[in-house]
């Protein structure tokens, strides 16, 4: 058996291909209510208002930095990148990725409700894509040993470019949309 033979989806076409290419282009509504992906609320509907694309981990790459100051034990603020306080970019990897946010990990773990500005590298997207928002999600540590995963719900991009980048590299096809569980 080929070792790449159990491989599937994005990772064996860029295995193969010597890197990333799109698939079939899709249709990527960013205000889409209809049809999305992901987890039924308690009702049974959809909650996520836009449909998510599963990213290859080690193919992307996300840089966050805080929006807020990092407190010590007496309530003193501790500026990123100080000796005390956390870097003033952390480092990190994608999973999912839609137009309304982003579920990513990070060796450090952020607060739930703190706002942070990302930076989002995807193979074959041309922009580097800009936008801000809040911490929506942590794994517990129980159940996610080693870097934490977090969501994060976009509130805006940088700019209008970014926006319309993420939406375009959506719908090429570059990843595979994420079933519902």
């Amino acid at each position: 058996m080929d070792e790449r033979e159990f491989l599937k989806g994005p990772l064996k076409r860029f295995l193969d291909d010597r890197g990333p290419r799109p698939s079939a282009p899709m249709s990527v509504n960013p205000t889409d209510d209809e049809g999305s992906v992901g987890r039924p609320g308690a009702t049974g509907r959809e909650r996520r208002r836009h449909t998510r694309f599963r990213v290859t981990p080690m193919y992307s790459q996300i840089h966050v930095r805080r929006d807020t100051a990092t407190v010590d034990a007496d309530g003193q603020a501790i500026p990123p990148g100080s000796d005390e306080g956390p870097p003033p970019v952390l480092d990190g990897h994608l999973y999912d990725i839609s137009v309304g946010g982003v579920r990513f990990e990070l060796d450090v773990p952020l607060d739930d409700g703190e706002r942070v500005t990302v930076e989002i590298v995807l193979p074959g997207c041309q922009k580097l894509i800009q936008a801000s928002g809040k911490v929506v999600r942590i794994n517990d540590s129980d159940d996610d040993p080693g870097p934490r995963r977090m969501a994060l719900r976009f509130d805006r991009f940088a700019d209008e470019e970014s926006r319309q980048a993420l939406v375009r590299y959506l719908g090429e096809g570059w990843l595979e949309q994420e079933r519902a569980a």
